[in-house]
């Protein structure tokens, strides 16, 4: 190296001592520095903003668990009782059936009864009337019989000729009295 080169490196060296840059330079310039103080200013304002942040979210989303549960356990609650009602419910029907059973039950029983007693009534009167019947027929028989032994008497009194007429006549008449008696 020669002596020129030498001393303008010489030169060159100390104008760099002199020329040192500044804190400023090296901050501005310097992309590692300029990440690391945007990485602490994002550190610090995360930890200054998010706990606040997180701390609500938390209180928000602890209030809506709280709600949940809570209308949870009304819907059980609800859920208990419609089911306390449905089993009310199928108890009232099942008595309503067997009370509507035993009704029908004696409505069959009452209609049976009633019929009975209809009959024995219809049975009565029929017995009354045919007795009734019975009755007139042999007071009518009665009366021809007697009509006929007035007029055997009458006849007899008249002639023994005519009795056998009378006889006759008197049978005769007492026949057809009978067929039409209806007993």
């Amino acid at each position: 190296m020669s002596t020129h080169q030498t001393h303008e490196h010489v030169e060159h060296a100390s104008h760099q001592e002199h020329h040192q840059p500044s804190v400023y330079d090296v901050l501005i310039e310097s992309n590692t520095i300029n990440f690391v103080i945007v990485l602490a200013l994002l550190i610090w304002a995360i930890g200054k903003f998010i706990p606040k942040m997180a701390k609500e979210r938390k209180a928000d989303l602890e209030k809506e668990i709280q709600d949940a549960r809570e209308a949870k356990e009304q819907a059980e609650l609800k859920l208990k009782e419609l089911e306390a009602k449905l089993e009310e419910s199928k108890e009232e029907s099942k008595v309503f059936l067997e009370n509507a059973k035993k009704t029908a039950v004696l409505i069959k029983e009452e209609s049976i009864e009633e019929a009975r007693k209809q009959i024995e009534i219809m049975q009565d009167l029929a017995e009354k009337d045919i007795s009734s019947q019975r009755e007139q027929a042999m007071n009518s028989i009665k009366q021809k019989v007697a009509q006929a032994a007035y007029q055997l008497a009458e006849a007899s009194l008249s002639s023994n000729e005519n009795k056998e007429k009378i006889t006759e006549a008197l049978e005769a008449n007492f026949k057809d009295d009978l067929a039409g008696v209806k007993i």
